[in-house]
């Protein structure tokens, strides 16, 4: 997932119903406030038990700021 915001980007729990964009024009982007969301669904709610979150950087023509790849385990 798309990680620390851009100009378009809706918050992890933005319900953007009326988005004009569609397929990265109104992307869900991880702020670092929302990492302990991210963390709670997938860990406390879901029920993995491993959780191994790891920021790396964008690739050529993207306009995140960093990717934020989350390894979990059932």
């Amino acid at each position: 997932m798309a990680y620390g915001g851009r100009n378009e980007s809706s918050k992890y729990y933005d319900n953007i119903y009326d988005a004009v964009h569609t397929n990265g024009g109104m992307d869900v982007s991880i702020l670092e406030t929302d990492v302990d969301h991210l963390r709670d669904d997938l860990a406390e709610k879901i029920g993995f038990k491993l959780y191994d979150p790891v920021l790396t950087e964008m690739g050529p023509g993207d306009t995140h700021q960093q990717w934020i790849w989350v390894k979990v385990q059932k």
